[in-house]
């Protein structure tokens, strides 16, 4: 497994035949395992990127706790057998201020973007950069985050990037529960009150079932979206996403 660091050494990699992307931000989970082998599946090679993207948190306190577990990351590429993981810092990414970066005015505007001002012109524009520096054949998304797989597809069919965006299904524990990296923030506590939110989310069918069936909890949102109902919630300070196709 070849690491880089840098723009110049992705540059000073052979990209020979089908490249499938998984990018992330690390602390991986089953559900990036997910991604990983699907693209391997498909392609002769899998690239992964692990970068903690600053301009997509609009609260510096969540980016200064987002779980970092990089040895424990590569350990699984190898494992899984990537065969580049891209692991840049924000200098290598970002500069000249930043003077140029993306804006989506129609899906971006609602959900998430609505309680995360500027937080999807940082992941359009991070995903902007990634696209043109692997050139891969497939990107493979979560659709567990379902408003940031729409924006990605929107923006390779935008700027004519040749990529073929794949939606891989969220992984779930039996609960429910959506993997996420967040999850590791929470006490075992705060696990046992996702998964009973998650299970009430899954098994109604409407916004008053659901909060029929919930105890109190700090609900951002919930709401259809193209062809998908999303909801968003806090539990200890952590937020939450999931979705589910509508019917």
């Amino acid at each position: 497994m070849i690491i880089c660091k840098t723009r110049a050494d992705l540059k000073n990699i052979e990209n020979l035949g089908n490249v499938g992307f998984v990018p992330t931000m690390g602390a991986l989970h089953i559900g990036h395992e997910a991604l990983i082998k699907e693209s391997k599946k498909n392609n002769t090679k899998t690239w992964v990127s692990i970068f903690v993207n600053p301009l997509q948190f609009n609260d510096k306190k969540d980016f200064e706790v987002y779980p970092n577990r990089i040895e424990d990351d590569l350990r699984m590429c190898r494992e899984l057998g990537v065969d580049v993981v891209f692991m840049p810092t924000p200098e290598q990414m970002y500069f000249d201020n930043e003077a140029i970066s993306l804006y989506e005015n129609a899906i971006s505007k609602d959900f998430e973007g609505a309680m995360r001002p500027g937080h999807f012109e940082g992941v359009l524009t991070v995903m902007l950069k990634l696209l043109n520096l692997v050139k891969s054949k497939r990107v493979y998304m979560g659709l567990k985050d379902y408003q940031q797989y729409l924006l990605i597809k929107m923006l390779c069919k935008n700027f004519f990037i040749s990529t073929e965006v794949v939606g891989v299904e969220t992984v779930r524990e039996k609960s429910g529960l959506p993997f996420s990296s967040r999850n590791l923030n929470l006490s075992e506590n705060g696990l046992n009150q996702a998964r009973k939110v998650a299970r009430a989310f899954h098994e109604t069918k409407d916004k008053k079932g659901f909060l029929e069936a919930i105890e109190v909890v700090e609900l951002d949102y919930y709401g259809k979206c193209a062809d998908r109902i999303l909801m968003a919630h806090r539990i200890e300070s952590v937020r939450i996403l999931d979705n589910k196709p509508i019917g």
